[in-house]
């Protein structure tokens, strides 16, 4: 588990930073209360957690991170303009 304070490699079982001593548990970012690994709201005021790079809602994309239809498009002609010159 790398450290949110200063990026270094701890142990997972590890509960604070063994470079910074740094606590380690995830936090609320609207209210600072340390959250439980598998929340996706905060206890505390029901703020809603974003997921962690190294938790399972890793692999749930932003839809804004997907590529744009007329980019779509376009790559697909190209690749069709290609394949027919071949």
């Amino acid at each position: 588990m790398n450290c949110p304070s200063c990026g270094h490699d701890n142990r997972e079982t590890a509960r604070f930073c063994d470079a910074c001593a740094s606590s380690l548990a995830p936090s609320c970012s609207s209210c600072g209360a340390e959250l439980r690994a598998a929340a996706r709201f905060c206890d505390q005021c029901a703020a809603p957690v974003s997921p962690r790079s190294d938790g399972p809602l890793a692999t749930e994309r932003d839809p804004r991170s997907y590529p744009q239809k007329h980019l779509v498009d376009k790559i697909l002609q190209s690749k069709s303009a290609v394949e027919l010159a071949a």
